[in-house]
């Protein structure tokens, strides 16, 4: 019988690939590389978004789940390019090509559901940006 590595909490769990607790670790911790990329994007959307305390309670839970499909996608994408075999023809091997291209799709379908009510604010001119500082409002 063999022992199952336990977590840094002691519970059993997944020793590699994208959804294990090492891998959640360093996307959760903003001193990695990892971690600000994904944060910087996750807040990029909050923004355009109107700030955290625009969202409503289910744009929240798309935020949420949304980070866990960029995990997944970055540590696919970072395995791909490791794993020259996985590329036949320019093409990624038909099983992880399908898997790949479905993660996307539930993002970009998450992104649609995000901004289907977006209404960007027009950006502001350097002249217009001046003439409200020179005011002092």
């Amino acid at each position: 019988m063999t022992k199952q590595p336990r977590d840094s909490k002691g519970k059993f769990g997944l020793v590699h690939g994208a959804r294990s607790a090492k891998v959640a670790e360093r996307y959760s911790d903003l001193r990695t590389t990892e971690g600000q990329a994904l944060q910087r994007t996750l807040d990029a959307i909050v923004s355009d978004l109107g700030g955290q305390q625009a969202l409503n309670g289910s744009q929240r839970l798309l935020m949420d789940m949304l980070r866990s499909k960029l995990i997944v996608v970055a540590q696919v994408g970072k395995y791909i390019d490791t794993k020259k075999s996985l590329i036949e023809d320019g093409q990624l091997i038909p099983v992880l090509g399908k898997n790949y291209l479905s993660y996307f799709n539930t993002i970009r379908q998450t992104l649609q559901d995000l901004y289907k009510d977006y209404d960007p604010v027009k950006a502001v001119s350097r002249e217009e940006w001046q003439k409200t500082v020179s005011r002092g409002d």
